[in-house]
């Protein structure tokens, strides 16, 4: 089966996230079948872009195939994001006989974090006579209005829920790494045909084999010879992540508890002056670094935490790939995300907390603390015996392959 995965910003272990379009092709190839990765040569999500020449260049990324559409390059949420989305959508739609008469799809899946490219890859799979599949990741247009502040009435709100309606109706069947999106889906009226969810998952190859960083992991051995108890975030720094309630706990926990923030993003300078206002002591910022490396540094930590503001959106499910890091990683997780779909408490490996809510966090580091080594030890092993048995990319990938077949 020829399977051609339109998602603007894919990326791969080596390139940074998004990783889901580069694992699912990964194991779909292992499988006999064909698939490539079309995305943009610029994605902010990245560490490292592979920049293009011409609009359209194919590179082999970690055995993987991709082409990359030239677009220009941007920093942060604004005018120059905008023309990066609207240059690979242009693209995208303007050489769609070439990319069907060049990859053959049996399949196309729309995998973008956000709905403008349907368009392209819909007339892709018209052309090339493939089923065209809609993969849903963020909820539009409820994503732009919890996370920016749009009202319901804004011209961008209507042009987003008329383009997903749009998708929904020409796709051949809708897949969603979250639990409830059908039921979203219906409610703007954009009922979803043949929905399936198929979660994101890991790779257990990236079990650590790399070391992390060195003086990432100087600072924790550092920390656990000072007798602290280690929590460790590791990932984006957005306002959506509730990254101030970690600074207000480290100001409220007794000593012992250390605090560390791995990772980068738009919110970091902000938290870094908020910690330093607070003058506090046990809470640490460090870079981020390659996916292996990073994930090389969970398991040093005591126990990790997650979190995300109070929102609508997670009503529906939570897709959060780093959340799947933490339950590899075999450490026990502090989660304050209110939402459907709780792997920690599906799994038993951790404590649910109330979102942002500082003082919950400190309760539950310190209810980790009172236990022994060897029972957070147990805590973690089910969380990595659950992601082991539910969400292996070898066997998403497989379920991926029937769900297609069955279409």
């Amino acid at each position: 089966m020829n399977i051609l995965i339109v998602n603007q910003y894919a990326g791969s272990p080596e390139l940074g996230m998004e990783f889901r379009p580069y694992y699912l092709a990964q194991e779909w190839g292992k499988m006999g079948h064909h698939p490539v990765v079309v995305t943009g040569d610029f994605s902010h999500l990245r560490q490292k872009n592979p920049r293009a020449i011409r609009d359209f260049e194919e590179k082999t990324v970690e055995g993987v195939r991709y082409c990359f559409l030239k677009t220009p390059a941007y920093a942060g949420n604004g005018l120059g994001r905008v023309k990066n989305v609207f240059a690979f959508c242009r693209k995208l739609y303007s050489g769609a006989a070439r990319l069907a008469k060049t990859y053959r799809p049996d399949v196309v899946i729309a995998s973008s974090t956000h709905p403008f490219d349907g368009r392209g890859a819909a007339r892709i799979a018209r052309i090339a006579k493939a089923k065209l599949i809609y993969e849903v990741h963020d909820l539009w247009p409820l994503s732009p209005m919890e996370l920016y502040g749009y009202k319901a009435g804004h011209p961008l709100i209507h042009l987003i829920r008329r383009e997903v309606r749009r998708l929904s109706r020409k796709s051949d069947g809708v897949v969603s790494i979250l639990e409830k999106a059908d039921l979203y889906l219906a409610s703007i009226g954009a009922s979803p045909k043949n929905y399936q969810h198929i979660p994101n998952g890991v790779d257990f190859r990236e079990e650590p084999e790399n070391l992390p960083p060195k003086k990432h992991q100087e600072l924790l051995e550092l920390l656990h010879s000072r007798g602290h108890f280690v929590l460790l975030y590791l990932g984006g720094f957005s306002a959506a992540n509730a990254l101030e309630d970690l600074v207000f706990a480290a100001a409220l926990a007794p000593p012992g508890i250390a605090f560390v923030l791995m990772g980068d993003g738009p919110y970091k300078n902000e938290l870094r002056s908020r910690a330093k206002k607070l003058r506090l002591d046990n809470l640490y910022f460090l870079d981020p670094a390659p996916k292996g490396e990073a994930t090389a540094l969970l398991p040093m930590a005591d126990a990790l935490y997650l979190g995300a503001k109070r929102s609508p959106l997670y009503q529906y499910g939570v897709g959060m790939n780093k959340l799947f890091d933490y339950l590899l990683s075999g450490r026990p997780i502090l989660y304050g995300v209110a939402g459907a779909g709780n792997l920690v408490e599906r799994s038993g490996c951790g404590l649910t907390l109330p979102p942002e809510d500082p003082r919950a966090i400190v309760e539950g580091a310190k209810a980790l603390l009172a236990l022994s080594p060897e029972e957070r030890a147990e805590l973690g092993k089910r969380g990595k015996d659950y992601v082991r048995d539910h969400h292996r990319y070898d066997r998403l990938a497989k379920e991926y392959i029937d769900y297609l077949t069955g279409l």
